[in-house]
């Protein structure tokens, strides 16, 4: 089964002479004249390249029609090697991924409390691509003991997905009972208080945090009784953006030159790593990682520590130069301090030299109206 030999026509005159020459020196297989002028033969590998070389090539057209033997297998194998190669890859992937887990799905729980526990499963090494083989009863005592919020927890592996199921606790009822306090500072413009007790009056400056009507109202008898604060409060706030400028600072600057270091990573595994040495005195260190196959069966990521050779240089800026630019900037950042819903009335800009630096600040007055009914 596995001899070379390979079944030769023969194409050519005066084919009896070259029959005897054939039997008497090779041994032939399956010898068949179809044709005054044409032979079929079956010789071994060695025969046919002997017979090539003792005959005259030009007397006789000789091709090989078919091949037999260990070079059949290595012949297909070439030409099939891409598809071998993708196999294999495809089912040493399916065995690998069958032990991993490939989705983690939670159930019956808000966005804030799923990223609570996928935050957890991670200091626990549970993720995608982790292994599966998870203690469930463990793992579901341990979620009720560290993740807030959550009354009863079911887990469940099927096939490569973690199944999660929750049921939150149900809200603090004393929540609706909390005090009202002041979001930011601001003075008191006007005030209606409908329920509970106010603790400010109009006209008066509240700083960030105090209370102005707290959550409880008084009976004739001195007893409190707490209750759900209604409020309907017009107030004048302010808003502050800063922007700073220096007139000398000392930058690094990139010369040009760089080293860039590489690896390929795939299922968790670096191969073909570039690590040159960095010899540079002040350098800046930029990693990246770059997907090149997002898949379950190719998952190649492409990790680069690149090497940027900088230098240290001083830099002289004018203040007027730079003036419109630090206005439009604290500006920017006062209005991104504001809150949505507030009125600009008013905007005020201060310069002040603060030692090596000079202070660009921009003032939002605004009025705001807090209300709870």
């Amino acid at each position: 089964m596995f001899k070379n030999r390979y079944k030769i026509k023969i194409v050519g005159l005066n084919l009896d002479r070259l029959i005897n020459y054939i039997k008497n020196n090779y041994k032939s297989y399956n010898l068949n004249r179809v044709k005054y002028n044409e032979l079929w033969i079956d010789l071994s590998y060695n025969s046919y390249y002997n017979l090539l070389s003792k005959i005259d090539t030009s007397c006789y057209n000789i091709t090989v029609e078919k091949v037999y033997g260990i070079n059949k297998i290595l012949q297909v194998f070439k030409q099939n090697i891409a598809l071998f190669i993708s196999a294999i890859i495809c089912f040493s992937a399916i065995i690998f991924l069958d032990t991993k887990l490939l989705k983690i799905n939670i159930y019956g729980a808000t966005e804030t409390t799923q990223t609570e526990i996928l935050n957890y499963l991670k200091t626990r090494s549970i993720d995608v691509f982790s292994n599966k083989n998870i203690s469930i009863t463990n793992l579901e005592q341990k979620l009720l003991e560290n993740v807030n919020g959550i009354s009863m927890v079911s887990a469940v592996i099927k096939g490569n997905a973690l199944l999660i199921n929750v049921k939150e606790k149900l809200p603090d009822i004393a929540i609706d009972y909390m005090d009202f306090v002041a979001p930011y500072n601001l003075v008191i413009d006007n005030m209606f208080c409908y329920q509970g007790t106010p603790l400010k009056k109009i006209g008066d400056i509240v700083k960030k945090g105090e209370t102005i009507i707290a959550s409880y109202n008084v009976l004739e008898n001195g007893e409190k009784v707490s209750v759900k604060p209604i409020y309907n409060v017009e107030a004048t706030t302010y808003f502050t953006g800063v922007s700073n400028f220096k007139s000398v600072e000392e930058k690094q600057v990139k010369t040009g030159k760089k080293i860039i270091n590489s690896s390929y990573k795939i299922f968790g595994k670096e191969f073909l790593k570039r690590n040159k040495k960095c010899n540079y005195q002040n350098y800046i260190l930029e990693r990246k990682s770059v997907t090149l196959f997002n898949n379950l069966f190719l998952p190649i990521v492409v990790n680069k520590n690149i090497y940027y050779e900088v230098k240290q240089e001083t830099f002289n800026y004018n203040f007027e130069n730079e003036k419109e630019r630090l206005l439009k900037e604290s500006l920017d950042n006062a209005h991104k301090e504001a809150t949505m819903g507030v009125s600009i009335i008013s905007t005020t800009h201060e310069i002040v030299n603060i030692g090596e630096y000079v202070q660009v600040k921009t003032y939002l007055e605004a009025k705001v109206n807090l209300k709870n009914d």
